[in-house]
């Protein structure tokens, strides 16, 4: 069995018609949807056209995370694929996910960029970058990311590994895959044959833009609290970014950076 996995939240309640549209045009309707309510009632979610089961949680983002893949652990479903609540998927996301998880435990699948109303400006931002299939490990992740809870899929086998908590990271997704990635001995697949719609909105932590004074001090307050939150637990050691970073930006074969790599020094390449 394959459940469709959604946070949702207050503020992401004016998008959810969207969502629920996109859910419902997938070629591949064998899944069931459960919501992790943070804050949103329950008769939001009445008379939906779909399976769906609501699950109240609440915490930060990254104390419901954790909780949440705690009681993903325990489920009946065998694969888990993630969409976040402000954006949407191609018509065929669930059909190639689901396709892709035969062979792999963990994929995750390449960006189309959404603007708040919406409407799609950029297509298959990663795909110049990596090859289809391509495969990777935590080091992969040292100091970037590609694998978010909106655009992956996995079998439920991946959380057999422990993960650990800190609150110290200040984004989840790159603390939590980094940790399944390397205590699994697992790689994750690339896929730009389905996309997911990321919205470009003022609310999106994460957000793929322009490299601004003020994003890349961001990004380097990101990156410093996630490296704390692995030394923490002592799942790496990672020499921490100088707060007064100026370095050179890399010379992207394309104009979209992965998440937080805006800091990176490398040739480029991938």
């Amino acid at each position: 069995m394959t459940a469709l996995i959604v946070y949702i939240y207050p503020k992401a309640v004016p998008y959810f018609d969207e969502l629920c549209a996109s859910i419902l045009a997938q070629t591949d309707q064998n899944f069931q949807v459960v919501f992790f309510s943070d804050g949103v009632s329950d008769d939001f979610f009445q008379r939906l056209p779909f399976t769906n089961t609501v699950i109240p949680i609440e915490g930060s983002p990254l104390r419901i995370r954790f909780k949440s893949l705690q009681i993903l652990k325990k489920s009946l479903f065998k694969q888990f694929i993630f969409l976040d609540a402000d954006d949407t998927m191609t018509d065929n996301r669930v059909a190639v996910l689901k396709e892709k998880l035969r062979s792999v435990s963990l994929i995750c699948n390449d960006l189309n960029l959404m603007d708040k109303n919406g409407a799609i400006f950029e297509e298959n931002i990663w795909k110049e970058r990596l090859p289809e299939d391509y495969s990777f490990d935590f080091n992969f992740l040292k100091n970037k990311n590609i694998v978010g809870l909106g655009n992956t899929a996995f079998r439920r086998e991946l959380l057999e590994s422990t993960l650990t908590y800190s609150p110290t990271p200040l984004i989840a997704d790159w603390f939590i895959f980094y940790q399944l990635l390397k205590q699994s001995g697992h790689s994750c697949s690339f896929t730009a044959a389905c996309q997911t719609n990321y919205r470009q909105h003022n609310n999106n932590d994460a957000g793929i833009g322009a490299i601004t004074a003020e994003r890349l001090a961001y990004v380097i307050e990101v990156t410093n609290r996630h490296y704390l939150g692995l030394n923490e637990i002592q799942m790496a050691e990672m020499a921490l970014v100088d707060s007064k970073y100026n370095g050179q930006i890399i010379n992207y074969k394309h104009n979209f950076p992965f998440w937080w790599e805006e800091i990176s020094i490398n040739d480029g390449n991938i």
